[in-house]
């Protein structure tokens, strides 16, 4: 259930949800990292598939064009997809206590810059 709700938040807020699902499957599911990994992408994906289908035929509310700009899109995603390549090899060749090493210090980097970023969209709402 809590994998379901953290599932929805992601999607509706549009970010991919890795850094939530990875500690919830180690945790709750006593999924090694090495595994965790691997079914949070699957997880992600589906949840893009679901996004997509949903959005796909939507329409800008102030602009006559989709809501989805493809043009972006076909900018980002093959970087995306290079990206995802390697870390897949690399999480394939990689020791396990090196994926647990990489994991807690991106989650903890991007933890920091979101509450950072938090913190100053505070300031200025209260400044306005």
């Amino acid at each position: 259930l809590l994998i379901l709700v953290g599932a929805a938040i992601s999607c509706g807020s549009g970010i991919g949800g890795g850094g939530l699902y990875v500690p919830m499957f180690c945790f709750i599911l006593g999924l090694r990292t090495k595994a965790a990994i691997p079914l949070s992408k699957a997880v992600i994906f589906g949840m893009s598939v679901g996004n997509f289908i949903q959005l796909c035929r939507r329409r800008h509310p102030f602009a006559d064009r989709p809501i989805i700009n493809y043009d972006m899109a076909s900018v980002l995603e093959p970087m995306t997809l290079v990206g995802v390549t390697i870390g897949v090899i690399l999480n394939l060749v990689s020791p396990g206590w090196l994926v647990d090493l990489l994991v807690i210090a991106v989650l903890s980097w991007t933890i920091h810059t979101t509450v950072q970023k938090g913190r100053k969209v505070y300031k200025e709402d209260m400044a306005a």
